[in-house]
């Protein structure tokens, strides 16, 4: 079933995957980064994109150069071989996109323009055995997804990835499993969430060959075609597999408890030998199962451990029949006995989630692995071990993006859901190499990241803050400090021991309110030996935060000492001291009436108006002008609007700048009057990303949620240039950051590109 997911140098030499055993998770994923500088250069070039700006006057603008910078890595939902080529191979994305290798791995570059389908997962890659240059490609949808959902498709080029078209018949079909009869390749058939779709003329025409509204043929995942004939097909579904033999006219079911096969399995992948087609492989939930007799019984195949038995891909070596892979949601497991029990071995770490395996016959020691999280895995010894081979393939969401305010070319992002692969990226050349940075921190999301006046470096994460002093090197936990017993010395002649004091007891309070007035002191204890004195225990309503940690913004105060606020999961929180925990506030009003509970989505401050913080939900924007402790309601206009990004004109505090679920507004006189911006900009647009330049505080920079469009102000918003982004591979932008010393260069997260870096080149200086 789909899911939603999700050393300072880099290495010049491949080091053997195997070796990742032996290293901690912050050395796989620095090895997972990349192998060959050269190959990371080469890469960058071949990725960078070109697109001239979009003026007011129609053209003569400067060029913006954008550029895929990394982290390099991510998800790889399918991957195939091209039969003709054995060093070309593409891979599929859960985003939409394509990626090609000429090189065995080496170097991956996107296929552009691709088959324009962001949002979708690329659940199959078919590559046409008979007509060089076909290749099909089956789509599912990814978000909203439900036991009903029907979003998907099947895409073909014929040009070799030049130019794609969608297949009209099987247009919002959830597709799963696509294949190709080895005998005749006019003979295609595809499983949907819907059906099953055959077509006998290499795709031109399709016909749904199972039953309409039957209870059990259903929830298609995988489908095989028998070698013998095209009219014998297996399907896997999400309750066992069924099969035909006579092209879909009727169907049997072709597994069950009575015939060996444990009852609600389902069916992920399915592998017939074309050398002895009765011996049939399935895999499901419940583990692997081998039919010698063309699945009139089943035999649960031993030796793989019950947690790694939901098997994605079952693949048989093609020139080493003895050699079959089982790619697990617990790492790649090998049997070199035709799965013998005892001949499996795991040979790749637990943690990795194997979604295809992929040998070319004239390759026959090198394996092919898609993963999630870290992308493409390559083995030379037949699939013995496995290293890295990523250079060019980007598949990252990068939720934050800051470039450092005191060092000029070192950037920071924080990557989500890429379990141990993820968590947070530095830069130290401007975004064109990437390191990952975790140590002290764990395997961690990164929502968040704060630098304060001082350069301290905080990192809000899936579960609380960390704090860097040495430029993200290292990290430790922002945490209460333990209280330590106090020391005392042996009573002298003459003194009586010191009593022992027990701690205060009170009830817990819900957070934010005062403790208990009337909490009850427990009866000292008679006097007895010296022994250190236990420190009183008051719960003063302090907490560490221990969930997502979405925003970080300093408190700004009149001749105090600084804070911080925190936008977590569990609401907003507050320090002023990291050492004695966080603070939980409600937005409330000065009665104490709370004013909203809703997810916030930004949180902003200013040093030029101290004690004021700005909240932005899904209910609207809140101000607070005593540091958090309450909060009024500001409306825009009549309309009720989320909130998304606040930010602030850094010359003057009254000049601010608000992007909503349905607008851009700007305020020129500290928020008590709006307007609404248009100017080159639609007034009905989603603004959730929002980038004044440091340098050249005019020059603003907006995105656009709702359809990623991406807009430019050199005039502090009164007009807009909308910027072509029309190439890039993910338009939908997570993070926006200006660079603080060069105000032609802005940092960019996105949805699933990683980090896109843009540059301004030619044009007068003042465009």
């Amino acid at each position: 079933m789909p899911t939603d997911r999700r050393g300072r140098h880099i290495r010049t030499h491949r080091i053997v995957f195997s070796l990742i055993l032996l290293i901690s998770c912050c050395g796989v994923s620095a090895l997972a980064q990349m192998s060959d500088l050269e190959a990371t250069r080469e890469a960058l070039g071949r990725t960078t994109m070109r697109m001239d700006a979009i003026d007011r006057a129609g053209g003569g603008g400067p060029a913006r150069v954008w550029q895929m910078t990394g982290p390099f890595g991510g998800d790889v939902i399918s991957l195939a071989i091209d039969p003709r080529r054995s060093d070309t191979i593409v891979l599929g994305t859960h985003d939409g996109q394509l990626f090609r290798s000429t090189d065995g791995g080496r170097i991956w570059r996107r296929i552009k323009p691709g088959i324009g389908a962001t949002g979708l997962a690329l659940s199959v890659i078919v590559f046409d055995r008979a007509r060089a240059g076909v290749i099909y490609v089956g789509a599912q949808q990814t978000s909203g997804v439900t036991r009903d959902s029907a979003g998907g498709s099947v895409f073909v080029t014929e040009d070799d990835g030049a130019s794609w078209r969608e297949i009209a018949a099987l247009r919002g079909r959830y597709v799963l499993g696509m294949v190709q009869w080895v005998k005749n390749p006019a003979v295609l058939a595809v499983a949907a969430r819907d059906g099953v779709y055959r077509s006998l003329d290499g795709g031109a025409t399709w016909r749904k060959i199972t039953p309409e509204n039957d209870p059990e043929l259903t929830y298609f995942h995988s489908v095989a075609i028998d070698p013998r004939s095209a009219d014998t097909i297996y399907v896997g579904t999400w309750h066992l597999p069924w099969k035909t033999i006579d092209g879909g006219a009727t169907w049997k079911r072709a597994g069950s408890k009575e015939t060996g096969m444990i009852d609600d399995s389902d069916i992920f992948a399915i592998h017939i030998d074309e050398q002895n087609p009765d011996t049939v492989l399935m895999s499901a939930c419940s583990g692997i199962y081998r039919s010698v007799n063309a699945s009139k019984t089943w035999t649960k195949i031993q030796g793989i451990p019950s947690t790694s038995r939901r098997t994605h891909v079952i693949f048989q070596h093609p020139t080493q029949s003895n050699l079959l892979f089982a790619g697990t949601t617990e790492g790649l497991w090998r049997s070199t006995d035709a799965g013998k029990p005892e001949s499996w071995s795991r040979v790749t770490p637990l943690r990795l989630v194997i979604n295809a395996v992929a040998v070319h016959p004239d390759r026959p020691d090198r394996v092919y692995l898609g993963t999630d999280d870290y992308g493409v895995l390559v083995s030379e010894d037949a699939g013995e071990s496995y290293e890295p081979s990523n250079a060019g393939f980007i598949s990252r969401q990068v939720h934050t993006v800051l470039a450092d305010r005191n060092e000029r070319g070192r950037v920071y992002a924080g990557v989500i859901f890429d379990g141990a692969n993820g968590g947070l990226f530095i830069s130290e050349d401007g975004g064109v190499t990437w390191q990952q940075s975790m140590r002290g921190m764990g395997v961690r999301d990164v929502y968040s990241i704060h630098q304060s006046p001082a350069g301290h470096l905080y990192a809000g994460t899936n579960h609380g803050v960390f704090r860097s002093d040495d430029h993200g090197r290292n990290w430790t936990p922002v945490k209460k400090e333990e209280e330590k017993p106090a020391e005392t010395a042996p009573p002298t002649a003459g003194q009586s021991a010191p009593r022992r004091v027990q701690p205060v007891v009170q009830r817990r309070t819900r957070p934010g309110t005062k403790p208990a007035a009337n909490a009850r002191k427990a009866p000292a204890r008679a006097p007895q030996s010296a022994k250190p004195v236990k420190p009183v225990k008051v719960d003063d309503g302090m907490v560490n935060l221990e969930s997502q940690v979405f925003h970080l913004a300093p408190m700004i105060a009149s001749g105090g000492a600084p804070g911080m606020f925190a936008a977590t999961w569990d609401g907003l929180f507050f320090t002023e001291d990291e050492k004695k925990g966080w603070k939980p506030l409600r937005i409330a009003d000065a009665s104490g009436a709370v004013l909203s509970t809703a997810h916030i989505n930004t949180l902003a401050t200013t040093p030029l108006d101290p004690g004021r913080l700005w909240v932005g939900t899904d209910d609207g924007l809140f101000i607070s002008r005593d540091g958090g402790a309450s909060f009024v309601s500001l409306t825009l206009d009549r309309e009720r609007r989320g909130v998304r990004a606040v930010a602030f004109d850094p010359r003057n505090a009254d000049v601010i700048y608000l992007g909503t679920t349905n607008g851009f507004f700007r305020s020129v006189d500290g928020g008590q009057r709006w307007e609404r911006r248009g100017g080159g900009m639609p007034e009905a647009i989603s603004v959730n990303v929002i980038s004044i330049s440091p340098v050249s505080p005019d020059e603003i920079y907006v995105g656009d949620l709702m359809y990623g469009n991406f807009y430019y102000s050199r005039d502090r918003g009164r007009t807009w240039d909308p910027l072509d982004t029309t190439a890039l591979p993910s338009r939908r932008l997570r993070a926006l950051d200006s660079d603080p010393f060069d105000r032609h260069r802005v940092y960019a997260g996105s949805f699933s590109g990683g980090v896109y870096v843009m540059s301004r080149q030619g044009g007068s200086d003042d465009q």
